[in-house]
């Protein structure tokens, strides 16, 4: 799922540099028509015809309603099993009515005029939210869902305040990614440890490619000394340093392998080489008879 995540997050990213504010229009309600219009296919349901609009509905996991003028949260009761909602750049100024969607994980406020967080704790599968360019002046932690992995705040007065980034992830321990930039984590001794383990592990196994799976711990170990190399070299946090680490990790997999490949190949041969000879040896003519010719061992015969 947390791949799923990150992929989401560069399509939210993209969508960031088309036109933000909405311009100047009615405020608009949501709506099965408004869903329809934008989320389903002319392919899936017919016009008219309510029972094929319902189960093209029902069939969704993603709504993208953005841009829409919206003002109000609600009449969401028909998407309960999406899994990600695009709400940017409206006119909402709550967070509310959202218990109605037990299984998302993925859902961006951007560009609205919310003034504090509140409402979504029903949301137990929550782990991407995008609450950046609102009115956010203080951040009450206590209604910040503890399975939330990527928080975006950037544009709000709560992070003008000192030690912003630091009293988030004290609060917020799980968090990956604060504004768009990878979270380390310090260790007491000064040492940088990996990421939350579980996830991180999920992350790491559906990216990586055929035969790594054995090299994924090592990987983990080269990335922390990297990690430490990089910070005393004077190359910042962020996702440049990050994609150096991961980059330098790979290929160390990649040579373990072909190193593991090639060990693999020479014992085939050597095996191949010890069992011709003992055939050969069986073979091979006594007495030094006239106009036999002993086999060629293939192995060290020259051409």
């Amino acid at each position: 799922m947390d791949d799923d995540i990150f992929t989401e997050m560069e399509g939210k990213m993209d969508l960031e540099d088309e036109e933000n504010e909405p311009s100047e229009k009615p405020t608009q309600k949501i709506s099965v028509a408004m869903i329809a219009k934008r989320n389903v296919l002319p392919r899936d349901a017919e016009p008219g015809n309510q029972e094929q609009l319902v189960d093209a509905i029902s069939r969704l996991t993603h709504i993208r309603l953005d841009r829409e003028h919206i003002s109000l949260i609600d009449n969401l009761d028909c998407l309960g099993h999406i899994t990600n909602l695009y709400l940017q750049w409206n006119r909402i100024e709550r967070i509310e009515n959202l218990e109605v969607l037990p299984h998302l994980c993925f859902l961006t406020l951007a560009g609205n005029k919310i003034r504090k967080l509140e409402n979504l704790l029903c949301l137990k599968e929550l782990k991407f939210l995008d609450m950046s360019d609102n009115y956010l002046d203080l951040l009450r932690f206590e209604e910040i869902p503890e399975s939330l992995i990527v928080l975006l705040l950037e544009g709000n007065q709560c992070t003008e305040r000192h030690d912003y980034r630091k009293h988030v992830l004290e609060r917020l321990p799980r968090i990956k990614i604060l504004d768009h930039e990878r979270v380390t984590r310090v260790a007491p001794s000064d040492e940088v440890e990996s990421d939350d383990g579980a996830d991180d592990d999920d992350y790491q196994s559906s990216s990586a490619g055929e035969g790594d799976e054995e090299f994924e711990t090592p990987a983990v170990e080269n990335t922390d000394k990297m990690q430490k190399k990089l910070r005393d070299m004077g190359v910042k946090s962020g996702n440049f340093r990050d994609l150096i680490v991961t980059m330098v990790g790979r290929s160390e997999d990649r040579q373990r392998l072909d190193e593991r490949t090639h060990r693999m190949k020479v014992e085939k041969l050597d095996k191949l080489r010890e069992r011709y000879e003992s055939q050969s040896a069986r073979e091979a003519p006594t007495g030094g008879a006239v106009g036999v010719v002993a086999p060629v061992n293939p192995f060290t015969a020259r051409f």
